[in-house]
């Protein structure tokens, strides 16, 4: 599912992202409510995904660019938490770029294994082993 809103925000993102997070906090907080009451909580995984991340500094117009690491989101039958370790803010690539800790594809074998019940490694290149210790399952 597609959520439709703007997170791209180059510009004015010190206001923008708070009400972007408020919406969608308030969206998924209701979407999950619902699943709740349906007695579906143990079967409803949502899981969220950006093509990018942000960069740290502001570009000069109050605003954020595209940057390399970014964060995924795990909402249902999981373990709370942080999984993977927090990010450098004073360490970057040569690109100048967050240092993303967990591999995309590690979040692709999570989902793939524990919650459509298929081998990481028919769907996804290289065999990546699935991100541990989210499932609560």
């Amino acid at each position: 599912v597609s959520y439709g809103a703007d997170f791209d925000t180059h510009d004015n993102h010190t206001n923008r992202y708070p009400t972007l997070m408020r919406d969608l906090d308030a969206a998924l907080g209701t979407f999950l409510t619902d699943v709740e009451h349906r007695g579906l909580a143990g079967e409803v995984l949502v899981a969220t995904i950006s093509e990018f991340g942000r960069r740290v500094p502001d570009n000069g117009s109050s605003g954020l660019d595209h940057g390399a690491a970014s964060t995924a989101l795990v909402l249902g039958p999981v373990r709370p938490g942080v999984h993977g370790e927090m990010p450098s803010l004073r360490h970057f690539d040569d690109n100048g770029n967050l240092i993303a800790t967990v591999n995309m594809n590690e979040y692709y074998a999570m989902l793939a294994q524990q919650w459509l019940g298929v081998r990481a490694d028919l769907v996804l290149s290289g065999a990546p082993h699935p991100l541990e210790g989210v499932s609560a399952v």
